[in-house]
């Protein structure tokens, strides 16, 4: 055995040691509870969003409109390919505070709260409350981000996004099982890119394209498992969707 071969076992060694010291101590990250955990969004950037303006803290190197980001960790989707698995999908109308006020969300509904509320589109096509709140339809896809270690994640679809989930969503729950029931969302991946969509104006959209097969996968067990302690998560309320800086979309589509 040469000298250097030596020192890489030693070296090696003491690495599994520890290693294996961290297996049994506390974690340190205190009493966590649901209002710890914030699943961060996948988006595609726009020419408003924070990730593509130098002097914004939120700034990410080399983001350019079109884009793919996880806005939630600060990362770029390498060559904006998004290979995302969806596990669960939530229906929701959330009325927003005005966007001048920063405020954010000011509540979220199940249900169709534009119609139980008669609200009608005015000359911005927007829903408006009384006391000047819009309310807008979301479609929330909370899934596994493949290309990062099956992260945590999801999409928010909402007015113009439609047009390109209603293909990809008929699809998914036309699956069948061998035994004849439907398939889960979960049962199929897809890749996520994005397109120019409109003529005037334009606004960047989804792409949304087959991918494997859940079972197809190499690491199929492992993203069966996650996908299913996620649906879990999400059923319990123990996980909820970061949507701070969503509103922000909505200023970049004509409707």
């Amino acid at each position: 055995m040469s000298k250097n071969t030596a020192v890489a076992t030693k070296n090696d060694d003491t690495a599994l040691a520890l290693a294996g010291a961290f297996d049994d101590i506390d974690l340190g990250f205190g009493q966590v509870d649901s209002s710890d955990y914030a699943i961060p969004r996948l988006a595609i950037l726009g020419d408003l969003s924070p990730q593509v303006k130098k002097q914004n803290a939120r700034y990410i190197e080399g983001a350019e409109p079109g884009m793919i980001a996880d806005v939630g960790m600060g990362e770029l989707v390498p060559d904006s390919v998004l290979h995302f698995l969806p596990v669960q999908r939530v229906k929701e109308f959330i009325e927003w505070h005005p966007r001048k006020s920063a405020k954010g969300i000011a509540n979220r509904f199940a249900h169709d709260r534009i119609k139980e509320l008669g609200l009608v589109r005015n000359d911005r096509n927007e829903f408006l409350t009384k006391e000047g709140n819009e309310i807008i339809e979301h479609h929330t896809y909370f899934g596994l981000n493949l290309g990062q270690d099956n992260r945590w994640s999801f999409i928010s679809m909402k007015k113009s996004n439609f047009k390109a989930e209603r293909p990809f969503f008929t699809k998914a729950t036309a699956i069948k099982l061998p035994s004849g029931k439907q398939a889960p969302l979960f049962f199929k991946s897809y890749l996520f890119k994005t397109f120019l969509d409109g003529t005037d104006p334009q606004y960047w959209n989804w792409k949304i394209e087959d991918g494997p097969m859940t079972l197809d996968l190499p690491n199929a067990d492992e993203v069966i498992r996650s996908a299913l302690a996620l649906k879990t998560s999400i059923e319990t309320g123990q996980a909820k969707a970061d949507m701070r800086d969503d509103v922000v979309d909505a200023e970049e589509v004509p409707f």
